[in-house]
């Protein structure tokens, strides 16, 4: 996340107004969505993606709303006016102008918690030139207090103290954003996961299931699929399957070859020897150092005896230094 210490993003979040000529105020919506329970399953040959993925794309479904939310505008004022969409893909800190608009707090995970929906909200933001009545706002009091579940929930303790994230060690960057080999040291931590970590919003007393709720445009009527991936199925796509089968969902955003490293680690810490030979194929015929590497994982992992002869004679001819170094972990 280095871009983030890039002197011009620094200078257009300190100086929003930058974003576009004329802006006068910010309009904060959002829409909530259905937390999945697949996180608590427990079943071994399955990956989970975190829930918000699982609905179609929040950058198209939001942008789509606030194009419609400005038609509106338009027709109540009598004029086009000057705007700007964001959605979690600019400069402007769409949950800092939330918590400023007064919809709610940031909770100790750092995430936005919006009553009485809780944290399972997608935001963005809408800048304008339109002058908006000042009304005021009063910003939301912290509910939080003592409450310390989703610290404690964290599988990989990223959840500082001071409502910040250590995002090296958060399972969310690590799966989505990360594009390197996940030090050996947090996999085992990461389980079944394959896309995101919702552990810190299912633990929170606040998050309520959208059922409870008429008004819902976001439910599991609108899922794309499942919150449960069988790992056959996974491990099966091409890069072109991959494209196809994720292009209208956020899970896109992660590359083949992120996605591909995912899926390994939560087949090595499943310990399932059927896939031994799945690892074996791919360690010997993928051309990416980052499946291999986490292949090499993965196979140690599921039976590092039975697999060493295997590892001693591959080793003699591997020639990357990534997978000889997780090769080298189970036999020496």
């Amino acid at each position: 996340m280095a871009y983030l210490q890039n002197s011009s993003v620094i200078r257009k979040r300190q100086q929003p107004a930058s974003l576009l000529a004329g802006a006068r105020s910010v309009i904060v919506f959002g829409q909530h969505y259905q937390l999945s329970n697949s996180e608590s399953n427990g079943c071994r040959e399955y990956g989970v993606i975190a829930s918000y993925a699982l609905y179609p794309d929040y950058h198209h479904v939001l942008k789509q709303k606030a194009r419609e939310l400005i038609a509106h505008i338009e027709s109540q004022v009598g004029h086009q006016i000057g705007s700007k969409i964001f959605v979690d893909s600019s400069q402007l800190m769409e949950k800092d102008y939330a918590y400023l608009a007064g919809t709610g707090w940031i909770g100790r995970n750092s995430l936005l918690i919006v009553p009485p929906y809780g944290s399972n909200c997608m935001i963005g933001c809408i800048m304008t030139d339109l002058e908006l009545a000042d009304d005021q706002v009063k910003l939301h009091q912290d509910l939080c207090l003592d409450c310390r579940k989703c610290i404690d929930a964290c599988p990989t303790h990223c959840i500082q103290e001071n409502r910040t994230i250590d995002a090296r060690k958060c399972i969310a960057y690590l799966t989505i954003e990360y594009k390197g080999i996940i030090p050996r040291s947090l996999r085992v931590m990461m389980g079944n996961r394959l896309f995101g970590c919702d552990q810190c919003q299912i633990v929170c007393p606040l998050n309520k299931q959208l059922d409870e709720f008429n008004d819902s445009s976001i439910s599991r009527d609108d899922l794309i699929f499942n919150g449960e991936n069988d790992f056959s199925d996974a491990l099966s796509l091409t890069r072109e399957t991959y494209d196809q089968k994720f292009k209208m969902t956020p899970i896109i955003r992660a590359s083949y070859d992120m996605f591909m490293r995912n899926v390994l680690i939560a087949i090595g810490n499943s310990r399932l020897s059927q896939f031994a030979d799945d690892l074996k194929d791919l360690l010997e015929k993928s051309d990416s150092t980052l499946i291999r590497s986490h292949a090499a994982w993965a196979l140690g992992m599921i039976d590092p005896m039975e697999t060493r002869s295997y590892f001693q004679n591959l080793m003699k001819s591997e020639a990357d230094e990534n997978v000889k170094q997780e090769i080298a972990w189970y036999i020496h």
